[in-house]
């Protein structure tokens, strides 16, 4: 190994990382356990190079990582952030790590055709999907913009399909409501924890329905 750095000095260490990336996408699919060991080494190795840089140069960083294909990387998300970037998520997001982690888990994540919507463990992921898929279904299409589902366009976009929502729960920040703690409305972020797990069992239940 050390005759190896020497003949290679300044290249070791990129040789030894287009290796393992060439195995692993060579390689037969990874199992659950095999893709989240294959995380966790990526967030270690990402997690030691922003903070080395932040040490170094004073280059701060804030973090998040997630594996995308739903059935199989639905534990696996990581957030990580350097010393001088601690509250970015709460000042500029509005958010704490966990709501963070979630958005963007359902923002990434690959949803299969066939997917049963329902079953998701993500309350954000089915609030999303649920509502995407019944827009579809009446011949409609719920615009994102930017990749973001649009919570606060959501009444524009129902009466301009001439679409009904009903079921919709009480005592519950309505989407584009302004919030007390937020500025202007947002996204779907403006909801609290308890009103994520409240709207997904609505829609898993069919209480919630758009017609």
């Amino acid at each position: 190994y050390r005759s190896f750095q020497d003949a290679y000095p300044d290249d070791w260490q990129e040789i030894l990382d287009t290796f393992d990336e060439t195995r692993i996408a060579s390689g037969p699919p990874l199992t659950v356990a095999q893709r989240s060991q294959e995380f966790t080494r990526l967030t270690k190795k990402v997690t030691s190079l922003v903070n080395m840089a932040t040490a170094k140069h004073g280059f701060e960083a804030a973090l998040l990582m997630c594996g995308k294909v739903v059935n199989q990387d639905a534990s696996i998300g990581y957030i990580h952030t350097t010393s001088g970037a601690e509250e970015f998520w709460a000042s500029r997001c509005r958010a704490d790590e966990d709501t963070m982690v979630g958005h963007f888990k359902a923002h990434v994540q690959e949803v299969p055709d066939n997917l049963d919507w329902k079953t998701l463990a993500d309350h954000i992921q089915c609030i999303k999907v649920s509502m995407t898929l019944m827009f579809s279904k009446l011949g409609g299409k719920l615009m994102a913009q930017s990749g973001t589902f649009p919570w606060k366009l959501l009444p524009a976009e129902l009466a301009c399909h001439h679409f009904v929502m009903r079921g919709y729960p009480e005592d519950m920040l309505m989407p584009g409501e302004p919030c007390i703690t937020v500025a202007q409305p947002k996204c779907i972020s403006d909801l609290d924890k308890r009103e994520h797990v409240v709207l997904a069992d609505a829609l898993r239940s069919g209480r919630l329905t758009i017609k």
